[in-house]
């Protein structure tokens, strides 16, 4: 999946890429759950009126410190990927990701990696 968001000098994509393992000559696909819905709700949050920098370096360093301080939720099936997800979309989930989202962001804004 790709999302388009706007960037300080143009635009930037987020491309979803699950991690793939390969075991006995197959390939076996698995994701984090948890990365999928924090790069959808951080772009909630973004389309809600962020005024903090949005280009791809400051989307991938908000993500990489709130993943870092959630809990990651793997699956290599569909079937468990609807389970996973539903369970975070659950109230309190969606709290603790947005306050994780917001926290990250706050720490961003305070130090930037660009100009």
């Amino acid at each position: 999946m790709e999302r388009e968001a706007t960037a300080c000098t143009g635009r930037a994509r987020i491309h979803d890429q699950p991690h793939s393992v390969i075991r006995k000559g197959e390939l076996l696909v698995v994701f984090n759950v948890m990365e999928e819905i924090a790069k959808h709700s951080l772009q909630d949050i973004f389309v809600a009126g962020y005024s903090g920098c949005q280009c791809e370096i400051c989307q991938n360093d908000i993500l990489a410190i709130a993943l870092n301080r959630l809990p990651p939720q793997y699956s290599s099936r569909q079937a468990g990927e609807a389970y996973i997800k539903a369970r975070l979309f659950a109230d309190q989930w969606k709290v603790d990701i947005i306050r994780e989202l917001t926290k990250a962001a706050e720490i961003v804004s305070a130090s930037k990696r660009h100009e």
